[in-house]
């Protein structure tokens, strides 16, 4: 009874949550990302795992803490791509310039580039496409001034195969205690993905222009690897496939339609021939191709 007596004293009051709820510090942010028809993103300081809700964040999460000093800040020569070895792929490190007035990736991850579709590797954060450019930047220089650990989320652009990038984000810091860098795990949401990884076919997103969005592994080891690229690459220049599909990736979803043909695909020099199936499928209220090949045995 003692310990529930002090947890509720320990609360804030309404009137002290409403007070802290100030509209003009999410209007800017609504207004930056409305006007590209995306939501608003989320921050949160001193972010605990509850709010991760992510298993590979959280283990990051865990790693940084081992390393971590009293103010929660890391030392930035303990700091690299291989110390966080597990994380590479879907790590970025940053370094502070011009005063902590710009931010370049030093490392940015192969899987975090495989979803944006661009290496972003000695660009700087106001490189990115869209609203992120602004956010991003100037959540960093947020963080480089409070020294404190910070939680992103935001939506992409609509040609973006990612529902959420959600950013974890350490900061780095010299001898003097000044913020040097960061490190960031950024690991893309993606309702899709995840079953579309595993199959052993090959499988392909398409938009309703059949460029590709996302191929699985199974895709990048038939006829990969794939350039990246942030506008898509045509599926008939990634495949040699001549694919022309019957309805649009809409109507394929709310008629429940799915289309099969025979074809064929050259690979090293010989002609393949691979049985292809067409559906559709949804996303962030977008409908996609969901193309998939299965080589054909004679």
């Amino acid at each position: 009874m003692k310990k529930l007596e002090e947890s509720i004293v320990d609360r804030p009051s309404v009137e002290e949550i409403a007070d802290s709820i100030d509209p003009r510090q999410t209007r800017m942010l609504h207004d930056l990302f409305g006007a590209s028809d995306l939501r608003a993103p989320a921050i949160i300081w001193d972010p605990v795992d509850a709010d991760m809700r992510d298993s590979t964040m959280q283990s990051f999460a865990a790693a940084c803490r081992r390393m971590a000093g009293p103010d929660g800040s890391l030392p930035a020569q303990a700091a690299s791509a291989e110390c966080f070895d597990p994380f590479r792929d879907w790590l970025m490190i940053l370094d502070c310039e011009n005063d902590g007035n710009r931010f370049r990736y030093c490392h940015f991850g192969r899987a975090i580039a495989q979803a944006y579709g661009r290496e972003m590797q000695g660009a700087a954060s106001t490189d990115l496409e869209g609203p992120a450019a602004l956010f991003v930047t100037a959540v960093y220089r947020a963080a480089r001034r409070s020294a404190k650990w910070v939680l992103t989320e935001h939506e992409p652009g609509s040609h973006i195969f990612v529902s959420v990038w959600r950013r974890l984000i350490v900061p780095l810091t010299g001898g003097d205690g000044v913020v040097t860098g960061f490190l960031v795990l950024n690991r893309p949401e993606n309702e899709l993905q995840p079953g579309l990884a595993i199959l052993p076919d090959p499988v392909f997103v398409l938009d309703s222009d059949c460029m590709v969005r996302f191929a699985n592994g199974a895709a990048q080891e038939a006829f990969g690897p794939l350039p990246l690229s942030v506008s898509g690459l045509p599926f008939s220049e990634a495949t040699s496939v001549d694919l022309r599909p019957s309805a649009s990736p809409l109507e394929m979803v709310t008629r429940h339609r799915i289309q099969d043909q025979v074809t064929l695909s050259l690979r090293n020099a010989l002609l393949v021939e691979f049985e292809l199936s067409v559906s559709g499928a949804m996303l962030r209220s977008r409908a996609y191709y969901i193309v998939v090949l299965r080589m054909k045995l004679n």
